[in-house]
């Protein structure tokens, strides 16, 4: 099961909710924008793709209306600029710096919002996948148990039957023990691959943990040049 099917399990079609959120609240992101976004094998490019489509809506607005355009200034002015000449900026073009302010607040909301739901994913995945390896070593134990009690049984009778009969329980104790191979080699691919799904949660917590937290000192980075406007009013 896919990190996407866990989750929409998991909430009943509320696709990243964030935790301060309300029943009533618009969810972060909608099922469909949620559709894709999942490269499997790839937790950058899956946590780039949630992180962007969690910020598409806003991104709409164009730069003028988002946080955004405090970065064209800079790019504009130099990194080292003051908030007066960004202010100054923002008041020649016409743009209230509110609009960001209100704009890179969302974002920030945006942003924890999908680090939360993933966050809870990988909580989930690793419970999940915890027990799932403990039901798999002792369903190996209880086969190896299984299968030295047969072993002995066989041999037992075979002991007290004719060659016949001997011969005929030597084969099935190759059966038995093909059957053995058989379910430990189908009970450690089951291993392997609960072990790849929890490493895989993992490395997709990182990510967007990484990527989340960039993403966020770069936005209250770009508020902060709002902060001599808020002081002013």
């Amino acid at each position: 099961m896919g990190l996407f099917d866990r989750i929409r399990e998991s909430v009943e079609g509320a696709i990243f909710i964030s935790e301060d959120s309300t029943p009533t609240e618009e969810p972060v992101m909608s099922e469909e924008q949620l559709a894709g976004c999942e490269v499997e094998g790839d937790a950058n490019q899956t946590a780039q793709n949630l992180l962007s489509e969690a910020l598409s809506e806003l991104d709409k607005a164009g730069v003028d209306s988002t946080i955004l355009k405090i970065q064209e200034i800079l790019d504009t002015w130099g990194a080292d600029c003051s908030s007066t000449i960004v202010l100054k900026t923002l008041k020649v073009a016409r743009i209230a710096p509110e609009v960001l302010q209100q704009d890179g607040e969302a974002r920030i909301k945006k942003i924890n919002g999908v680090m939360s739901m993933v966050d809870s994913d990988a909580e989930q995945v690793f419970e999940k996948a915890t027990q799932t390896e403990k039901d798999i070593n002792q369903a190996i134990n209880d086969e190896e148990s299984a299968y030295t009690a047969d072993v002995d049984a066989l041999n037992k009778q075979c002991e007290e039957d004719i060659k016949a009969l001997r011969e005929k329980l030597q084969g099935d104790i190759l059966a038995r023990q093909q059957k053995r191979d058989d379910t430990l080699t189908a009970l450690n691919s089951q291993k392997a691959e609960n072990t790849k799904e929890k490493d895989e949660a993992d490395a997709l917590k990182s990510a967007v943990s990484r990527m989340g937290t960039e993403q966020i000192d770069y936005i209250n980075k770009l508020l902060g040049f709002l902060q001599s406007q808020q002081e002013q009013t």
